[in-house]
């Protein structure tokens, strides 16, 4: 597949090059830079791959979870669900950035694992994807993965309401792991942050935790709870302010 030079930094691949990655171009490398100069987004976004990796083997392990669907997941690499979940997990990734997608099919065997192109905001299509069919039962409980991704869901598209429209398909028993943006942090690091990639199509929604426990209604709470994502991996870590919060929750 040819190099492409996209014109404005991409989430997925900004995020690839905070975790070491090499799936990325220069437009994102220079946006992650501007920010790290002002905020260590570089250790929150391992601090959230950590989460991503302790909530999977959690799963994978005290739940027996074998099906994981990853929305906003962009590129799978640098221990990706896939390569933490136990051998025989089936894992269907979801970006909307056709050029991940495509990048990201390339890296997978294609057989218990596979990439589509869908939006957080159009949660049907996801579902009734043939891929979607192929990879994930209905009848068996699943984890639903959205880390990271929420706080590029504006209040006018009901994120609440995307997150029960994917839940209620998924069975009894299965999962709803989020981590997201919170607004403790002062105006001046908010604004700091929002240079990340300067992408005016998905601008950064700083919310309360308040707000955030709204997209958990009706499920069961995973100990240690909707917290700091640092506390999933370190209960010592610091008390705030924080910059993304996490979460785990069960259907009943």
């Amino acid at each position: 597949m040819r190099e492409v030079d996209p014109p404005r930094p991409s989430p997925a691949r900004v995020y690839d090059y905070l975790l070491g990655g090499r799936h990325n171009s220069k437009v994102d490398r220079d946006a992650a830079e501007r920010v790290m100069r002002l905020w260590p987004v570089r250790e929150l976004a391992l601090a959230n791959r950590r989460f991503l990796i302790a909530a999977v083997r959690r799963l994978t392990r005290e739940f027996g979870v074998r099906q994981f669907i990853d929305i906003g997941s962009g590129l799978p690499t640098e221990q990706n669900v896939h390569q933490v979940a136990a051998p025989d997990s089936r894992v269907l990734y979801v970006d909307n950035d056709a050029l991940v997608v495509a990048e990201g099919g390339n890296l997978l065997d294609g057989r218990q694992a596979g990439y589509i192109e869908g939006d957080l905001r159009d949660p049907h299509r996801i579902i009734t994807h043939p891929e979607t069919s192929r990879l994930i039962d209905p009848t068996v409980p699943t984890a639903l993965m959205i880390i990271g991704m929420m706080h590029y869901i504006t209040d006018a598209d009901d994120p609440a309401g995307i997150i029960r429209d994917l839940m209620v398909h998924l069975a009894p028993g299965s999962f709803l792991v989020v981590s997201t943006a919170t607004d403790t942090l002062p105006d001046e690091m908010r604004q700091a942050i929002d240079m990340y990639y300067r992408n005016p199509a998905a601008p950064l929604v700083w919310r309360s935790r308040e707000t955030v426990e709204r997209f958990f209604d009706g499920l069961e709470p995973v100990s240690p709870g909707l917290t700091a994502v640092e506390k999933w991996t370190d209960s010592e870590a610091a008390a705030g302010p924080w910059l993304v919060i996490a979460g785990m929750a069960r259907k009943p």
